[in-house]
């Protein structure tokens, strides 16, 4: 016999990639769309500050360093929201996955319908608020820096052509 913790009382940010893949495939309300939603944002702004990361305190970016610190505390705090989105959103559809089992009419009598359903739309919206505007000022930035760099000699690939697609 398993003396494991359920992976159903782990906070969702300490599971493993295959243990978060397994509970998402499962039969069961939570996790879902709106914490897969944060992971994936908190992915996106990681990678964004990992990118970052390669060009602070480099000496030819020094007069983009203040800018580029900013950025990166920006896409760290990103990343911490929305992993805490992910905990909110579990628990806001735990709240609100018995309500939907209701029939329609005793859901629209039922005070508590309205503000569950309203508090699990959050973190969807919530994900795509913290980690867009970060993850597009990233993005621009290597453009900006491209007159401090040194150009990239193009390297010779000798790819074997892509196979044949075949029409599914």
């Amino acid at each position: 016999m398993s003396t494991h913790t359920p992976i159903s009382n782990l906070p969702l940010q300490d599971l493993t990639v295959a243990q978060f893949i397994a509970a998402l495939a499962a039969k069961t309300p939570t996790p879902g769309g709106g914490s897969l939603a944060a992971l994936v944002a908190a992915l996106a702004a990681a990678q964004a500050s990992m990118t970052l990361q390669y060009t602070l305190g480099k000496p030819k970016f020094a007069a983009h360093e203040s800018e580029l610190q900013a950025l990166a505390n920006q896409l760290a705090h990103a990343t911490t929201m929305l992993t805490d989105l992910m905990e909110q959103d579990r628990a806001a559809y735990q709240a609100l996955s018995p309500l939907l089992k209701l029939k329609a009419e005793a859901r629209l009598e039922d005070p508590t319908f309205a503000p569950a359903l309203l508090a699990a739309l959050h973190v969807p919206n919530s994900s795509a608020k913290h980690v867009l505007p970060s993850c597009a000022a990233a993005q621009a930035w290597p453009i900006k820096l491209i007159p401090c760099s040194k150009p990239i000699s193009p390297l010779p690939l000798n790819l074997p052509p892509p196979p044949p697609r075949h029409p599914v």
